[in-house]
């Protein structure tokens, strides 16, 4: 007996060594989640990588990536004056703001005076809580707005709060999307878990997701004219993809919705889920609320929702149609594919109420949807709702047994957009931002403007490799 228990000792000490653990070369169990997922997360060691502080000291620093470690430096970040273009910076860990002055991060401020975000933010999984942000002026959200940027792995916090009073476009992880030509911003796999509360153009993910629309002002070194407007409208895509939002969100007027907010740009929403109520307290027929997309128009590059799941509940308590998926549509190029809705639609008008799409002045190529405006059960919503927490099977030699629906989902390339500029020096003078001080304006644009491991089959000595050679790790 001592000499099988040496043998097998042995040849579990040969198989550790043929079997490398390795983080780059994984099959990863739990990637199959609509909505955010630790899965996904790609942990970088941060050991040697810089404070955000010495690139805010020092724009002409050698590095291009940087950490943030603190409330404090993320509080900094976001007064910085910086625009951060071709600038990556990571979150190194957990964070709670409760003790600063963070608001939003470039501002909130009107279009002429914030700061747009040009760079990679990677929240690497970490979660940012107890941001209580709350202003008069517009553009309020972690950031205040994306312009050709990218922004990843970011959690925010469900005892976090963004609200706007008597002025327009509020989001968690964005208020706005704007930008030039070609300057197409990312979010992928984020998750926002706080409460959003604002007047016209609020959501989960992104309130307004559209174009630089302000006369006069810089980006990249040109003035906008409204033909540069035009030509962005009709040629600029934003994608969105692998989100999901559990925060409630309300706006007291129109265009409220659980991922997106009004689209006046060419969208891609992907892979993306609501479970948060999404209600619009206004009267206003000509707009939406949705559990997706409050409404989709203007741009010639069309808005495309695709394998999304709506959970929450949408409310529209006065005129403004309410659906699942995007409550109005206005251009002609729309597609809703493969999505599923398990949350009640409801309106004060019984009438403008709908599953998928509520209304609109054209037709939604649509294939593969399901559901109705009654609420329904979801078996998959459990685990989305624990999949910041979720523990991760990792198996990485061709030699350990295949576990059966093992399954591989490495997102896109998100480099869909032109080069970046990186100058920080005239951050001042590239501040296009598409926001506007009152709902008047905002008319005037809508008119113009170790889950368990299976293996079957397998031998005593295989199960035994099996059990060395799987690793569970938490998100921390």
């Amino acid at each position: 007996m001592k000499k099988l228990i040496s043998i097998l000792l042995t040849a579990l000490m040969l198989i550790g060594m043929t079997t490398v653990v390795s983080a780059s070369n994984t099959a990863e169990i739990t990637t199959d989640i609509v909505g955010y997922s630790d899965a996904r997360v790609e942990k970088k060691d941060l050991t040697n990588v810089p404070s955000i502080i010495e690139y805010i000291s020092n724009q002409q620093h050698e590095s291009k990536e940087f950490k943030i470690s603190t409330p404090l430096e993320l509080d900094v970040m976001s007064t910085s004056g910086l625009n951060y273009a071709g600038i990556t910076i990571y979150l190194a860990t957990d964070l709670d703001m409760s003790e600063t002055s963070f608001v939003s991060i470039g501002g909130p401020a009107t279009e002429s005076s914030t700061v747009p975000f040009r760079g990679t933010f990677d929240g690497q999984g970490y979660e940012v809580d107890y941001i209580n942000s709350s202003a008069t002026k517009e553009g309020l959200g972690f950031f205040s707005n994306l312009q050709g940027a990218t922004v990843k792995n970011l959690i925010i916090g469900e005892n976090s709060k963004f609200k706007t009073t008597g002025n327009n476009r509020t989001g968690g992880i964005a208020a706005n999307i704007t930008g030039d030509k070609g300057m197409s911003t990312t979010i992928d796999n984020c998750w926002n878990k706080a409460t959003i509360e604002g007047v016209n153009f609020v959501g989960g993910i992104v309130a307004f997701p559209c174009v630089t629309k302000k006369n006069g002002l810089t980006v990249n070194g040109e003035t906008v004219t409204e033909a540069m407007r035009d030509e962005a409208w009709n040629n600029t895509v934003h994608y969105i993809k692998n989100c999901t939002n559990s925060g409630n969100v309300t706006g007291t007027g129109r265009d409220v919705g659980g991922i997106s907010g009004a689209a006046q740009v060419g969208m891609e929403i992907t892979n993306c889920r609501n479970t948060g109520k999404v209600t619009a307290e206004g009267s206003d027929a000509t707009k939406g609320v949705g559990g997706i997309i409050a409404r989709a128009e203007k741009s010639a590059m069309g808005v495309k929702v695709i394998g999304c799941i709506n959970n929450g509940e949408v409310v529209s308590s006065g005129t403004t149609a309410a659906a699942s998926m995007i409550g109005l549509v206005n251009i002609p190029n729309c597609e809703v594919k493969d999505c599923k809705n398990f949350g009640a639609i409801t309106a004060a008008n019984a009438t403008n109420a709908a599953f998928y799409v509520a209304s609109g002045t054209n037709i939604v190529a649509e294939s593969g949807n399901s559901g109705t405006t009654v609420a329904a059960d979801d078996a998959t919503l459990e685990l989305a709702l624990k999949a910041d927490t979720l523990i991760v099977g990792e198996v990485l030699d061709s030699t350990i047994p295949t576990i059966p629906g093992g399954s591989s989902n490495e997102t896109p390339d998100d480099n869909k957009q032109t080069e970046k500029p990186n100058d920080d020096t005239e951050a001042a003078d590239t501040t296009a931002e598409a926001t506007e001080a009152d709902d008047t304006q905002a008319d005037e644009d809508d008119k113009g403007g170790c889950g368990a491991v299976v293996a079957t089959s397998v031998t005593v000595m295989s199960m035994i490799a099996l059990a060395g050679a799987v690793v569970c790790k938490k998100r921390k």
